[in-house]
């Protein structure tokens, strides 16, 4: 099933009361950049921002920021640099050094805006152990990064804004452990699992497509394994609830349906966000996918149709002011704002 796949035939997109895409996400949510820069006006973002510099090489002091930013911090950090627009963790280096990362911008003139963070460098790590289906053989002593996927359905209906956040959400890992000692190597370092793909097919001689499996777990019932039944609602949810709030309230003025026609009401659309904790477990927002690719969650929601068709149809039953909604849908959606 495409990522993008809806119904199209319910009477919601017939009758024009609905426009499937908020067009502008990409350009605001989506920039990685231009996340940074509207999130940090709000000073509620500091607890779950990274520290953060971001720039366009347009900027003739570009140069001088990042050596401000990188030399003059009160102790000596390490950072990692992504492209805005960057995709599948490509164009990221991690470093110390800011020669390195202006060379490193220089040499790739296809980006003009970065986004300059401080690298987490205590990561919650998990260990996996066992053989999986795939073939693979965990057997880890220290751990792995990970990172939180939250996957999440924003509406714009008759100018209200809403965010809800869906059920089951994931926890993905790094194809390698965790060391510290080597922020070169890519598989160990960033939690992308298109990276943990590569590493299966390229090095591992295994079918890529299995890593979405292998290295992706449910949040809720993984982490309260380890912690106590209640770390998920009483940890982990109250701040994911506070920065799905902080987005949504700091976001919903360059929010924008397509071209309306006469009769529309509304539009939406599913985001995937993507945070990190630390080993204490606490969050930090790392980007927000305005197109999220689903070959994770299809490993782990087997009927991964009723995903998206829920989240029209949930949509559908907002706009026509349906009031069975919160039986039929309460326990695939949570209402946040």
């Amino acid at each position: 099933m495409e990522k993008d796949s809806i119904r199209i035939d319910d009477p919601v997109f017939k009758k024009w009361i609905l426009i499937a895409k908020i067009n502008t996400l990409q350009n605001y949510l989506g920039n990685k950049k231009v996340m940074y820069d509207i999130l940090s006006n709000d000073a509620r973002s500091f607890d779950f921002l990274p520290l953060t510099a971001t720039f366009n090489v347009i900027d003739p002091n570009f140069r001088e920021l990042i050596n401000y930013a990188m030399k003059y911090s009160k102790n000596k950090k390490t950072w990692i640099l992504k492209p805005a627009l960057g995709l599948q963790g490509q164009d990221i280096i991690i470093s110390s050094d800011p020669v390195e990362v202006i060379k490193y911008i220089d040499s790739h003139i296809q980006y003009t805006d970065w986004v300059l963070s401080e690298y987490i460098s205590n990561p919650f790590l998990l260990k996996i152990n066992g053989r999986s289906s795939s073939g693979a053989v965990f057997n880890d002593t220290i751990g792995r990064k990970t990172h939180i996927r939250i996957y999440c359905l924003i509406t714009k209906i008759d100018n209200n804004f809403n965010i809800y956040l869906y059920k089951d959400n994931l926890i993905f890992c790094a194809v390698k452990e965790y060391t510290g000692d080597n922020v070169t190597d890519k598989f160990s370092n960033l939690t992308n699992l298109h990276l943990g793909s590569m590493y299966y097919d390229n090095v591992l001689k295994l079918d890529g497509t299995q890593a979405y499996k292998d290295l992706s777990f449910p949040l809720k019932k993984t982490i309260n394994k380890i912690f106590g039944e209640n770390f998920y609602s009483d940890v982990v949810f109250p701040q994911i609830k506070t920065m799905l709030l902080v987005i949504l309230q700091n976001s919903v003025n360059y929010l924008k349906c397509k071209k309306m026609n006469k009769g529309t009401r509304g539009c939406f659309q599913y985001i995937a966000i993507d945070i990190m904790p630390d080993v204490d477990f606490h969050l930090h927002l790392l980007e927000i996918n305005s197109s999220p690719g689903l070959n994770a969650p299809f490993y782990h929601w087997r009927n991964l149709d009723k995903y998206a068709e829920s989240i029209l149809s949930r949509t559908s039953d907002l706009i026509n002011g349906n009031k069975s909604t919160k039986n039929k849908f309460g326990k695939g959606f949570i209402l946040i704002k």
